[in-house]
């Protein structure tokens, strides 16, 4: 078994040195966000956007911020500078791409927080000449849920103020089949473990056949990434 290394004082300096970028990040809103296009696969049409944010070195890797965020108790923080920066971007898209989905990443424990639901209302996106339908809430799974009856009735606050659900990174981690009930996604995305190399592997074409069965019968969209 690997020893653990001692924390010394440089370690606690540049631990300290990060943690102020951090901040300068999020309170200068040095967030930058990346349009990811979701591509319907019969039309070969642009159907939507993802979109991803990224900041500056050494938070470039948003696996890295984000978790750091995590650890030092930031995740609002940063997850609210984001999705204020992606809100930015929509507005300054020419009017004919406004009517795409946009698909904006929300962790669970975010989801839960008062903040998040008096932070993210219909209200505030009409305010913007927003529409929220067009506005897909994705959930990503990296953390479990420990309370499915309070985040389904959460779930229905949005959906019945009319934005959509989607569930990120479906057949991996935490997100399972108790989760997929409790959020009846509008959209489900297909971890990238279970499309890699499908074309030469009949487990996964089978597997996939049943999720598209299900899918269908419940009118949820699939994405594979």
């Amino acid at each position: 078994m690997e020893k653990l290394r001692p924390v010394t004082d440089e370690d606690s300096e540049k631990d300290f040195i990060l943690h102020q970028h951090l901040l300068n990040i999020i309170k200068n809103r040095k967030i930058t966000p990346h349009f990811q296009p979701v591509v319907d696969l019969y039309t070969g049409e642009i159907y939507g956007y993802e979109i991803l944010s990224r900041a500056e070195p050494p938070f470039e890797n948003p696996g890295f911020m984000f978790n750091k965020a995590k650890e030092w108790n930031l995740s609002w923080e940063i997850e609210y500078a984001c999705r204020s920066a992606a809100l930015k971007a929509i507005l300054k898209l020419p009017p004919e791409f406004r009517d795409k989905k946009f698909f904006l990443n929300v962790s669970p424990h975010i989801f839960s927080d008062p903040r998040f639901q008096s932070g993210t209302s219909a209200e505030k996106l009409k305010l913007l000449e927003l529409k929220p339908c067009n506005f897909v809430i994705e959930i990503t799974e990296t953390t479990s849920i420990d309370d499915y009856a309070g985040f389904e009735k959460i779930i229905q606050y949005y959906v019945n103020q009319g934005f959509h659900i989607a569930l990120d990174d479906f057949g991996a981690g935490h997100s399972g089949l108790i989760t997929l009930v409790a959020m009846t996604p509008h959209y489900m995305k297909l971890d990238r473990a279970l499309i890699s190399d499908i074309n030469s592997n009949s487990y996964k074409q089978n597997l996939i056949k049943a999720i598209i069965a299900f899918s269908s019968n419940v009118e949820s969209s699939l994405i594979a990434e």
